[in-house]
């Protein structure tokens, strides 16, 4: 999963730009729309700044619901100095079984690999590209396979209290 260690000099530079890294949210919309559009996603959410955090997700669950597996992609943007930006891309795939009054999420993650942004507010080609490229290799990650390995496990109890268990789960989804 991407690392977020967040600081009080992390969060200031991100608040002194965040015009600039607005607009490599919206970039990054923008190739979220197109793949939907592309794949003939419905139902799919988007969530920006979440947690005041510069970071973009787009979730959607199959429709017809032919499973209940969820699956997202996140874009996280962090400073690489006082005149760049990373983009770390990754992609989650998620399902929930019932068991009593515990919820045990199973998920994977896929930690694709990182964009450097020198001029977000004039994306250049290159950088363009390499961004689409790495949200294209997220999104295949768990859609294009039929066969898909959970590798982690947290059972959620009905006081919020999560505890992480150890359960490998290969789901053949179609």
């Amino acid at each position: 999963m991407i690392e977020r260690s967040s600081n009080s000099a992390q969060a200031i530079l991100e608040g002194a730009n965040y015009d600039a890294i607005n607009a490599i949210l919206d970039a990054v919309e923008t190739v979220f729309l197109s793949i939907a559009v592309e794949h003939r996603l419905r139902g799919i959410e988007t969530e920006r700044w979440r947690w005041d955090q510069p970071e973009i997700v787009m979730s959607w669950f199959p429709v017809p619901r032919s499973t209940d597996v969820g699956k997202n992609i996140r874009i996280f943007v962090k400073m690489g100095g006082p005149t760049h930006f990373i983009c770390a891309v990754e992609s989650n795939a998620w399902f929930d079984e019932h068991e009593g009054d515990t919820i045990v999420r199973h998920w994977g993650n896929f930690a694709g690999s990182t964009v450097n942004i020198t001029d977000p507010r004039s994306l250049a080609a290159l950088e363009s590209r390499l961004l689409k490229e790495r949200i294209d290799r997220a999104y295949d990650q768990f859609s294009s396979s039929t066969e898909i390995a959970f590798t982690q496990a947290v059972r959620l109890f009905s006081n919020g209290h999560p505890e992480l268990i150890e359960q490998d789960v290969h789901l053949v989804v179609e």
